[in-house]
């Protein structure tokens, strides 16, 4: 991004100076956004007798990947730590062992570290409140339709540069919470999320203007959650319906009703 500033260090345990550290800005000098290049130099170090870890400071919403090697020593032994889920690169730092420039050329090493943005959550709620009696014959079945700057777990590419998904919460009563992974950025990944009924009878509200932010976990301060409750209300003011006992009671009484008709006018 163009506004978290990045600190980087390379410590030695021979040569001039043995401690090196730099911090830039990305979109500032030579420093131009997402990708930048720092130069660490040391000199009177003992050959094959130098080690070297380059790092940087942890980043606040980010997480970073290693991979490192030498670019005119193919003999040049380097690590970047364990395998990252990120992108099969290294957690880091860089370690270079015994470097060595006592040959025809300088030992010129690299160590690319990439920041990728922590995934946020979307918590997504449903509530349903149904007033008076009949709400049985009521369908609680309900679709919110997201639209996402990118990509939230389980949805795929639409709209040209967009993600979409349909989220369906089943029949029932009761509360119920869906959580979803989300793809950010130090911008923000904007979700629109907008309900589809299937039974008119309700009245849907939300309390996230059919919008939500998610950023970074992490980045300057924030959780990487937000969250959208929908609430389907329905006022039912139909005949209160009756179970099978209460139903065979009614025939029964309809039946001796007839029969006192019948034999009071025949």
């Amino acid at each position: 991004n163009d506004v978290t500033p990045v600190t980087f260090h390379m410590d030695c345990n021979n040569g001039l100076p043995t401690e090196q550290q730099l911090t830039v800005i990305p979109d500032t000098g030579d420093f131009d956004r997402g990708t930048f290049e720092v130069n660490f130099v040391v000199t009177k170090f003992a050959p094959g007798q130098m080690d070297c870890t380059v790092y940087e400071e942890p980043v606040g919403g980010y997480t970073a990947s290693y991979v490192c090697g030498s670019v005119n020593n193919p003999d040049q032994e380097c690590t970047d730590g364990e395998r990252s889920t990120l992108d099969n690169f290294g957690t880091g730092p860089c370690h270079f062992e015994d470097v060595d420039s006592s040959g025809a050329y300088d030992s010129i090493n690299y160590c690319t570290i990439r920041n990728y943005p922590n995934p946020g959550e979307l918590d997504i709620t449903k509530e349903w409140i149904i007033e008076g009696a009949g709400g049985n014959l009521l369908d609680l079945e309900a679709r919110i339709e997201l639209i996402s700057t990118a990509e939230v777990e389980g949805s795929h590419e639409c709209r040209g540069n967009s993600w979409c998904r349909k989220v369906t919460f089943d029949k029932g009563y009761d509360t119920e919470t869906k959580t979803l992974s989300v793809a950010t950025s130090f911008e923000g990944t904007v979700i629109s999320l907008e309900e589809d009924l299937y039974d008119s009878t309700f009245v849907s509200e939300n309390d996230c203007g059919n919008e939500v932010t998610v950023y970074p976990t992490g980045y300057l301060g924030n959780d990487g959650t937000a969250s959208c409750t929908f609430t389907n209300t329905a006022f039912f003011e139909g005949i209160p319906t009756l179970n099978q006992w209460g139903m065979m009671i009614m025939i029964l009484l309809t039946l001796g009703v007839g029969l006192v008709g019948f034999r009071r006018f025949s």
